[in-house]
């Protein structure tokens, strides 16, 4: 199940945060896209982990803000970028609703 290592919940068993190491942690990975276009190429970058609230939120602006920037360059492009605004919109306020814990400190 996605969350749960070996059928223990994240915060259960002490996980950090994946980028920063703070805790309390999601229960759940959280997923952002965002997509660079470059006329006649495009490239898809993503984020899956475990995160922290601050990190949540500072990766949710990061992600909207460089496809609102990079991603809609090119035809393909240009539809992708639309997709993954809704997509990690969606993430973001499911990741909001689902968040366990508090703000937490560096360890």
């Amino acid at each position: 199940m996605v969350g749960e290592v070996h059928g223990i919940h994240a915060a259960a068993v002490g996980m950090c945060c994946e980028l920063c190491g703070c805790t309390p942690v999601s229960n759940e990975r959280i997923k952002f896209s965002r997509n660079v276009g470059m006329l006649f190429e495009r490239r898809e970058y993503n984020i899956n982990a475990h995160l922290c609230r601050g990190c949540l939120h500072g990766q949710f602006g990061k992600f909207m803000f460089l496809n609102a920037t990079l991603g809609w360059w090119g035809v393909i492009s240009f539809w992708m970028t639309i997709g993954f605004f809704f997509e990690n919109i969606a993430h973001y306020i499911t990741a909001l609703f689902r968040f366990t814990g508090t703000e937490g400190g560096k360890r």
